[in-house]
């Protein structure tokens, strides 16, 4: 299956901590709680499938800068192509991420200016990557909005996750929800319980598969064909 990947490629560093609320204290040794390497769901997914043995083409933005660099230094060792790679903004984005022995999480994340950018899809050699692929992954992030609607047009299956959701009206998620085939979220936030919202999902948006992670609890997946 060849599937087109587009979103967030970053810098992560992460840093494990004590316990959550964070108490005050002016300095930390975590001594090898620290950690910095290539991220971004884009890349983790493009790499998940590569694994499984799908052929993949990555789409995202990164700046012209050491970030940069050591991002495209990594996707060449993966065996990841670069050349759906633009270094066309300001700063490569980065983020740090949080992390108890329990494994809860607080993420800050810098996308820099990359929610500026629009994907150029027509009249590019893009379109025959959409139209050539089975699937497009597309990421809930700004630059996708072209991607959506040129991949639905050209009747390609499209999946995306919107992570955290606590409006089924989200203004920012709507339009990803609209025009997925196949959306992902997690139970964090939710309205109401996992197995109201899911159906409530589903007949707002006629989507096909949904896909709800409930972290420990496993995940609930609901089928329009079933209705369940």
């Amino acid at each position: 299956m060849k599937v087109i990947v587009s979103g967030l490629v970053n810098i992560e560093t992460t840093l494990k901590i004590r316990e959550f609320p964070i108490p005050y204290y002016p300095i930390d040794y975590p001594f090898f709680g620290i950690h910095s390497a290539v991220a971004g769901v884009a890349y983790n997914l493009t790499k998940a499938l590569k694994s499984l043995g799908d052929s993949t083409v990555l789409l995202s933005y990164l700046g012209n800068d050491a970030e940069g660099e050591r991002i495209l230094k990594r996707l060449k060792r993966d065996g990841i192509s670069v050349d759906t790679i633009w270094t066309e903004l300001k700063e490569t984005p980065s983020s740090v991420v949080l992390y108890d022995e329990e494994g809860k999480r607080q993420i800050y994340c810098d996308l820099k200016d990359i929610q500026e950018k629009q994907l150029e899809v027509k009249g590019s050699g893009l379109r025959n990557q959409i139209r050539d692929c089975d699937l497009v992954a597309a990421c809930n992030i700004n630059f996708n909005r072209p991607l959506l609607k040129t991949a639905k047009e050209m009747g390609k299956l499209v999946a995306t996750d919107v992570h955290v959701l606590s409006d089924i009206e989200d203004s920012f998620n709507g339009e990803f929800m609209e025009y997925a085939d196949i959306l992902f979220l997690s139970d964090e936030q939710l309205p109401c319980e996992p197995e109201v919202f899911i159906r409530q999902l589903g007949k707002r948006y006629g989507t096909q598969i949904i896909v709800i992670g409930m972290g420990s609890r496993g995940a609930m997946l609901y089928e329009k064909g079933n209705d369940k």
